[in-house]
């Protein structure tokens, strides 16, 4: 097996936010690209070999040498979580505030219809 390589650095600037992408080449012969930290972008040179963790033909983990890199951090499949979650709880609270609203209205038909019974004082 052939450790995958770094073939090509790049820093993409947009806004005020730099992404660090790099390239690997696999052993297949294939071309990933792979945005990474700071850090990890820092210790990766042109030629560096690593490892990579490859599920149905990406790269999900990069390692070189002490550094690792994952292509799907916790926090960003918690955000999808989150979302769905904020969404059950305005639904909930929705559903809560619409069943007040008719058991409030119900009683108060009820309290004007025994008004309206009896209109005059018996």
């Amino acid at each position: 097996m052939v450790p995958p390589t770094v073939a090509k650095l790049r820093v993409v600037a947009a806004s005020r936010t730099t992404h660090y992408k790099i390239t690997v080449r696999t052993a297949d012969g294939r071309y990933h690209e792979f945005e990474v930290e700071h850090d990890f972008y820092k210790v990766a040179k042109a030629g560096t070999t690593g490892t990579a963790d490859i599920w149905h033909g990406r790269v999900v983990r990069l390692r070189i040498g002490t550094h690792i890199d994952d292509e799907w951090p916790d926090w960003k499949l918690g955000i999808p979580v989150f979302i769905v979650l904020a969404g059950i709880v305005v639904f909930v609270v929705v559903v809560i505030r619409l069943i007040k609203r008719r058991v409030r209205e119900r009683r108060r038909k009820r309290r004007l219809s025994g008004i309206q019974r009896y209109p005059w004082p018996s």
